[in-house]
């Protein structure tokens, strides 16, 4: 089982991913729609994994909504609600069993539970073509509930009125008396007690603006947890240093026509990092690793601006035609072969 780490970098850029919950609708959907017997879910001081079928992840997501219905605030124009976050976990290649997927579900929530005690959370697995992917969402309400019992509402303090005007006063007033006493069950209107599922102050440890110096950081120790998780989990996990190329994203709503740019770029992408990758391992000179250095980020710049210009012609690898576009990735890679040519003269 191996990660790939940035070489130029240092960084497992891609593995994790992280979004923002506004709306608990869209996530039951993103959830029901993937029918698996990977749905986990944790609530509560229960077990930190509980295999279950997906109407007990909709009954969790009801009484979600259920509690924030009850405690439904006005926000300002453009304003959206924040209810959790989701966490995309891109799984290393290689055989992942569903006890090992569980595993790194509950290694990941364990490290979680050191920043913010008992927070439910919902994960489940999907796959597209060879990558794998492990998804959590993590509730900013922490749990109050002890398995299957809630607690009772209390009140956190003597509340002392005076006889006289109703009005909240202390101790040493003479016409005091106590209404509620430290400890009493908070009643509703019919006089039965009231009982908190989820802790009215959601938890703050999610909460920072992005590209912010927080979030970089925060970031850095969640790929850590993650990183934890896959370690406790296989025992022949390894990091590896590599160069790597940013690849472009392929969506589901793109054309066919966008889509046959995107795939001839990427390959083009595949085929120039590993060449450069095998060629670096190869060769221990200093100066023969510096101008492979050096061919890696032009090329890291062509693919970023999406163009390039050969014999004062320029050809363009996006925002064209896909004929058009793969033709000047075939004239990309002769000319790439060509200066990786030179740098195997020079070796030799």
């Amino acid at each position: 089982m191996e990660l790939f780490l940035d070489k130029s970098t240092n960084e497992l850029n891609g593995y994790l991913h992280f979004r923002v919950v506004r709306n608990l609708d869209t996530l039951e959907k993103e959830i029901l729609n993937l029918y698996c017997s990977d749905v986990l879910f944790g609530f509560g001081d229960m077990d930190i994994i509980e295999p279950t079928f997906l109407k007990c992840t909709k009954k969790l997501i009801g009484l979600m909504k259920e509690f924030e219905l009850k405690r439904r605030r006005k926000y300002l124009m453009n304003q959206k609600p924040r209810y959790g976050v989701i966490f995309d976990l891109l799984l290393p290649q290689g055989t992942v069993t569903k006890a090992s997927r569980e595993k790194i579900v509950e290694e990941f929530i364990r490290s979680i539970e050191t920043m913010e005690r008992s927070l439910p959370f919902i994960s489940w697995f999907s796959y597209k073509k060879k990558a794998k992917y492990i998804h959590i969402f993590i509730y900013d309400r922490a749990s109050l509930a002890d398995g299957l019992n809630f607690y009772k509402k209390v009140y956190k303090k003597d509340h002392i009125i005076n006889k006289k005007t109703g009005k909240l006063t202390k101790k040493d007033d003479p016409d005091a008396i106590v209404v509620h006493k430290k400890g009493e069950s908070v009643l509703d209107k019919d006089g039965n007690p009231i009982r908190e599922i989820f802790c009215p102050t959601k938890t703050r440890i999610f909460c920072f603006k992005d590209k912010s110096d927080d979030f970089i950081n925060k970031m850095k120790i969640f790929f850590e947890f993650f990183i934890n998780a896959l370690k406790a989990t296989f025992a022949n996990f390894k990091i590896k240093k590599k160069f790597i190329i940013r690849r472009n994203n392929i969506h589901k709503a793109f054309n066919r026509w966008i889509k046959r740019i995107y795939i001839a770029n990427n390959a083009l992408i595949r085929y120039v990092e590993n060449e450069i990758n095998y060629l670096y391992a190869k060769n221990k000179e200093e100066s023969v690793r510096k101008r492979l250095i050096a061919l890696l980020n032009q090329f890291k710049d062509v693919f970023k601006v999406g163009k390039f210009q050969i014999n004062n012609q320029w050809h363009a690898l996006k925002a064209t035609r896909c004929d058009i576009a793969e033709n000047s990735c075939v004239i990309l890679r002769n000319y790439f072969d060509e200066l990786l040519d030179e740098i195997r003269e020079g070796v030799n």
